[in-house]
C-alpha cells in the first residue's frame, strides 16, 4: 500500500501585508498631518465638516501602533511554533530575530546621521523637529543602539525623554525586543506548555495593567503592552490549532473584552486612551479571525495591491520615515502650506510618495539582504474544517512591526 505524503501546511496569513502597509502609512500620515491637531501651532480649522472629519482622523492614525503589534503577535507565533515543534535550537530564534531587527535599523540610523548632519548645516530650520545625534548622550545612544532606551531609565535611575530618542517611533521596536525576548523564554522553558505560559504573562500583565493603569507607556512590556501581542497569538491559535470549541471559546473572550473596554461610550470621543487602545486591539484581532475564510481573495484583490506593496516592505518604510517627514512638514510650513486642505492635498501625498519611494530602494538595498529564509513548515493540522491556503515560501513572515508615538511637538 503506498501512503501518500503529509500534506505541508503553511502559516502565512497572506493579506497580513495589506494590514502592514495599511498600518505603515497610517504611521507616515500621523507624523506628516499632526500639525493639523488642535494645539500644534498650525491654523485652526474653518469649520468645514470634512476639516473636523480629516482633523479627527489625524489624531488617531496612531491607531497603527496596535494593527502592527497584533500583526506582530501573530507573526512571531508562528516562527515560535516552527522553532518549538521542530526542535530547532533556541539559539537560532534569537539569532532570526537579530538578523532582522538590528542590522537594518542600524544601518538605518546611520544614513539618518549623515541625512540630518547635512540636512542641518544646510537648512538648519527644517530639522527643528528632529533630535540632533550630536547632542544626544552617549549613555543614550546605547539605550537607542539597543532598541532599549524607552525603559533603560527606570533600571539606571534616569527619566525617559523623547529628545533622547534619535528615530522616534523606534519606542515600538524597544517593545517588539520585548516580546521576542519573552517569546523565545517561554519556548526554552516552557516546551510543550508553551500556550499554557503564553496564557499565564498575559494573565500577569492584564491583572497588573488594570491594577495600576498609571504605568501604562513605561517602556516595559508588562506595561499593558503585551496584550496587544497576546492578542495576535489568540488569532494565531485559532487560525491554526483550535477545535470548534476552543475557537467559539477564544471568540467569546475577544468579544467580552470589546465590551468591556468599550463600556465608556465618551472613550470613542477621546483622541486616545488605555480603553480605546485596547479596543482597537481586540476588535483588530477578532478581525482577522473572521476575515481569514477570504484571505486569498484579499491578498489578491487588485484594488488593495498598492498598500499591499506597501506592506511587504514597511519595515524599510518605517525605519526611513522619521527623517523625511518632519523636514518635508516643517519645511511646507514655514512656506506657508499650513491649512487643512493644504496638508491634505500637498504635504501628506510629497511626504507619502517620498517615504514609499525612498523605503523601496533602503528595502532593496538593505532590508532584503536580512531577510530570514523560512523554516520547514511545521506540519501540523490546521483546525478542524479550515482548509489550508496554498501560499508561496514565506521569506517576511517575520516583518516587524512599527508605529506612531505620541508627537512630542504637537502637545
Amino acid at each position: 500500500m503506498v501512503h501518500a505524503p503529509p500534506q505541508q501546511t503553511s502559516t502565512r496569513y497572506l493579506s497580513l501585508d495589506f494590514w502592514r502597509g495599511l498600518a505603515c502609512l497610517m504611521v507616515v500620515a500621523g507624523h506628516t498631518i499632526s500639525r493639523m491637531t488642535p494645539g500644534s501651532g498650525g491654523p485652526p480649522a474653518s469649520g468645514e465638516w470634512w476639516e473636523q472629519v480629516a482633523i479627527w482622523m489625524s489624531q488617531r492614525t496612531w491607531i497603527g501602533v496596535p494593527i502592527f503589534f497584533v500583526i506582530s503577535g501573530y507573526c512571531i507565533s508562528a516562527s515560535a511554533d516552527s522553532t518549538r515543534r521542530l526542535g530547532r535550537p533556541i539559539s537560532e530564534y534569537f539569532l532570526r530575530r537579530f538578523r532582522r531587527i538590528f542590522p537594518p535599523y542600524w544601518i538605518c540610523v546611520a544614513v539618518s546621521c549623515v541625512l540630518v548632519a547635512c540636512g542641518n548645516f544646510l537648512a538648519p530650520n527644517l530639522f527643528a523637529d528632529i533630535s540632533l545625534p550630536w547632542k544626544i548622550p552617549a549613555l543614550h545612544w546605547i539605550g537607542n543602539l539597543t532598541l532599549t532606551e524607552t525603559w533603560l531609565g527606570n533600571v539606571l535611575n534616569y527619566p525617559f525623554s523623547w529628545s533622547n530618542l534619535f528615530i522616534c517611533p523606534a519606542w515600538t521596536l524597544c517593545y517588539e525586543e520585548q516580546f521576542y525576548a519573552v517569546v523565545g523564554i517561554l519556548i526554552w522553558l516552557a516546551g510543550p506548555r508553551y500556550y499554557a505560559a503564553i496564557i499565564a504573562v498575559t494573565a500577569a500583565v492584564l491583572w497588573r495593567s488594570v491594577a495600576s493603569p498609571a504605568s501604562y507607556n513605561s517602556g516595559f512590556f508588562f506595561d499593558g503592552r503585551w496584550l496587544s501581542f497576546a492578542a495576535g497569538v489568540v488569532v494565531y491559535y485559532d487560525i491554526q490549532h483550535a477545535n470548534r470549541l476552543q475557537s467559539w471559546l477564544l471568540r467569546g473572550l475577544l468579544v467580552a473584552g470589546i465590551a468591556w473596554s468599550c463600556h465608556d461610550p465618551a472613550i470613542l470621543k477621546a483622541p486616545s486612551s488605555i480603553e480605546l487602545d485596547r479596543l482597537c486591539v481586540l476588535s483588530f484581532a477578532l478581525l482577522l479571525i473572521i476575515l481569514h475564510r477570504w484571505d486569498a481573495r484579499l491578498h489578491h484583490a487588485s484594488v488593495l495591491r498598492p498598500i499591499t506593496f506597501c506592506g511587504t516592505m514597511c519595515y524599510s518604510i518605517y525605519l526611513m520615515h522619521w527623517v523625511l517627514v518632519r523636514p518635508i512638514s516643517h519645511g511646507l510650513g514655514l512656506l506657508g502650506l499650513s491649512t487643512v486642505a493644504e496638508t491634505l492635498l500637498v504635504v501628506l501625498p510629497l511626504s507619502l510618495a517620498t517615504c514609499v519611494g525612498v523605503g523601496a530602494l533602503f528595502h532593496v538595498l538593505v532590508e532584503r539582504r536580512f531577510l530570514n529564509t523560512p523554516l520547514p513548515a511545521t506540519g501540523g493540522p490546521l483546525r478542524t474544517g479550515v482548509a489550508a491556503t496554498p501560499a508561496p515560501p514565506l521569506p517576511a513572515v517575520e516583518f516587524t512591526t512599527s508605529g506612531v508615538q505620541p508627537d512630542r511637538h504637537a502637545a
